[in-house]
């Protein structure tokens, strides 16, 4: 087991929710931490230069007025061929056309300078060359713009000029309009979150909360709704995640999640804004373009175009977690339009089919299949390829604007991977997935360690219970060496081999390790997590450089924990000759390491954290993310919703 992956932050400057100094680029979001990918949607408001509140209702009065009387306009225009109809701009509307066209073509290479782009060695890079007014000043003017424009349609509109072109314009312009709109919406929700500082975690969970609750009160543009459905929709859960673990956090432990998940949480939000913020350059472009053709009579006739962007690897355990596994992308010169989108990825998912009323200008569409039911998909231990099959057609004609047919490289559902063609990295609670607490090999080992467990207390302690005798740590700790004796007993073994957070791993589910009877680090302790979770008790897998262990706490809400080692497989059972309080009774169990105080036993039955972080300072590496330590406490799985295919 080698480093972990890269792009995770490290953990020393865990990230907070103050605005970032004056030098922060306009895109950062709260409390990035350096290298996160971010986009204007985080940005936090300039320093010395707070943000204005802007409701979307008045934003452009004018514009919003002008809508209302040109509509009655274009009421009843009848549109010959598919917009076939030339133009003919009226002399008083080629001004502000023009105008719009050069504010639409502002905003896009505004934006453009916000999105992070990736560079050949993965680092992140940022430019804003060119920008030297502040934040808002720039789309105050901008702002100021679109009234102007508008005042001088709504002008236009009470001569009495009536022309093929309104609808086509008016679109343009609201686009325009609502991209705007939406990124100051954002901007204030941003602000908004800074307010509150970051003293503590809760203060830092509260900031999330303001931002998580201000993006849900923002209404996007149509155009962007299939992407912020099918995207921004799953922050809730990494919230809901983040609350549970916020409530632990005086463990050490505990601790150490809650800052990685907030991590996690600030990489997916910023990764998404990035996302939204091409989607608003591509839109004023497009805009930008449909008003130079109404100038030109170019985009009249003009026909949908669409392109479709695809995956070529697929880890199938990992399936459930993505977004999309497809994305069409669509542009449309016509106020009314509609497609239908067809795709499947033969062999793992049901074909897919569905209606979409378009906004006119670019609309990117997410698509991802359903999974087959689970009787239905085919033996996926080894490798193969299949294809993935993807169709853009008009809903009206039926003629095809983009077909892509492509091969897929389908991983074993063994194989977890730190990248995807998706959204690029993942992240360490995808390791959840491999969770089989369920299964029946599982299920077999506690009943066997149920029975051992019987046999050591003279019939005393029957079952497996959990943590319902009580604060009794002791029992824990029997019940955890009853069920490695099962795991023993069934011949499993530790194999000793390379482990990696870094790169594509071969990790066997608990069951396939039973049945393989061996597994590494990692295996073994997913199987262990399992069996700890199906007896209603709270482990943690622990990955250090080159290594995973799992912890379990000492019974229920005690934020203690104790370090068991599962390279002791097979294990031999407790030392009787010892007395149970000793650490040393657990002998094989208990994993061991060098700290302040020599050799001794990863176990807090006094609480103290500082054993935990001593034990973290020892066998960390400065030079790695988060020193080379993640901490995934497993109760998340539900919360997180991380499912692998057996688990649906």
């Amino acid at each position: 087991m080698g480093q972990a992956p890269s792009g995770m932050p490290a953990a020393q400057g865990v990230p907070g929710m103050q605005a970032p100094p004056q030098a922060a680029p306009p895109g950062a979001p709260i409390g990035a931490p350096a290298g996160v990918p971010v986009g204007p949607q985080g940005a936090p408001a300039p320093q010395g230069a707070p943000a204005k509140k802007r409701s979307k209702t008045p934003l452009i009065i004018g514009a919003a007025a002008a809508v209302v009387v040109i509509i009655a306009v274009i009421v009843g225009v009848v549109f010959v061929g598919g917009g076939a109809k030339a133009f003919n701009v009226p002399d008083g509307a080629k001004a502000p056309i023009q105008d719009a066209s050069e504010l639409a073509d502002e905003l896009s290479k505004r934006y453009a300078t916000y999105v992070y782009d990736e560079s050949d060695d993965g680092e992140s890079e940022f430019s804003a060359s060119g920008q030297t007014r502040t934040y808002d000043i720039a789309h105050d003017e901008i702002q100021g713009g679109l009234d102007r424009i508008a005042k001088d349609m709504a002008d236009l509109e009470s001569t009495g000029t009536n022309w093929h072109g309104y609808d086509h314009a008016l679109n343009a312009m609201k686009n325009v309009e609502s991209s705007l709109n939406y990124e100051m919406d954002v901007l204030e929700a941003q602000h908004n979150a800074t307010t509150g500082g970051n003293a503590d975690t809760n203060a830092k969970l509260k900031a999330i909360k303001t931002l998580y609750e201000g993006y849900q009160a923002i209404e996007p543009p149509e155009y962007l709704k299939p992407f912020v459905d099918g995207t921004v929709a799953k922050l809730p859960t990494l919230f809901s995640a983040m609350t549970a673990s916020a409530q632990k956090t005086s463990s050490a432990l505990s601790q150490r999640t809650f800052n990685q998940l907030m991590t996690w949480w600030l990489t997916k939000q910023s990764t998404y804004d990035n996302e939204a913020l091409r989607i608003l350059v591509k839109q004023c472009e497009v805009s930008r373009d449909t008003l130079n053709g109404i100038l030109d009579n170019s985009t009249s006739g003009r026909k949908t175009e669409a392109e479709i962007d695809a995956i070529d690897t697929i880890a199938p355990n990992l399936y459930p977690s993505l977004d999309s596994a497809a994305v069409a992308k669509v542009t449309t010169y016509e106020p009314d339009q509609s497609v239908m989108v067809e795709a499947e990825v033969v062999g793992l998912t049901q074909k897919f089919e569905q209606k979409y009323d378009l906004a006119q200008g670019f609309n990117c569409l997410p698509i991802k299949p359903a999974l087959l039911p689970a009787n239905e998909l085919p033996d996926m231990s080894n490798n193969f390829t299949t294809q993935l099959n993807v169709k853009v057609t008009d809903a009206k004609t039926g003629n095809v604007l983009a077909q892509k047919s492509q091969e897929i490289s389908m991983l074993s559902m063994y194989d977890f991977t730190w990248k995807s063609d998706e959204y690029g990295k993942t992240a360490s609670f995808d390791i959840l997935a491999w969770l089989r607490p369920q299964a029946a090999e599982v299920n077999e080992i506690n009943r066997d360690a149920a029975e051992v467990l019987s046999k050591w207390t003279n019939g005393k302690m029957s079952e497996l219970a959990g943590y319902q005798y009580g604060d009794d740590w002791s029992a824990t700790l029997l019940q955890v060496a009853a069920i490695q004796t099962a795991i023993s007993n069934k011949g499993v073994a530790y194999v000793m081999d390379g482990y990696s957070f870094t790169s594509d791993q071969h990790v066997l589910t608990p069951d396939a390790v039973v049945k393989k009877k061996q597994g590494l680090c990692i295996e073994t302790s997913l199987l262990m997590a399992s069996c700890l979770m199906s007896a209603d008790m709270h482990p943690m897998i622990i990955i250090t450089p080159g290594h995973a262990q799992v912890a379990v706490e000492t019974y229920a809400g005690s934020g203690q924990y104790f370090l068991i080692e599962t390279t002791t497989l097979p294990y031999s059972g407790i030392n009787s000759k010892y007395d149970y309080k000793d650490g040393a009774f657990w002998n094989g169990l208990l994993a061991s390491a060098k700290t302040n105080d020599g050799q001794t036993y990863i176990w807090t039955t006094s609480g103290a954290s500082k054993e935990w972080e001593t034990y973290f300072q020892n066998v960390g590496n400065k030079n790695l993310d988060f020193n080379g330590i993640f901490v995934i406490d497993c109760d998340l799985q539900k919360i997180m919703e991380i499912q692998g295919l057996e688990n649906i």
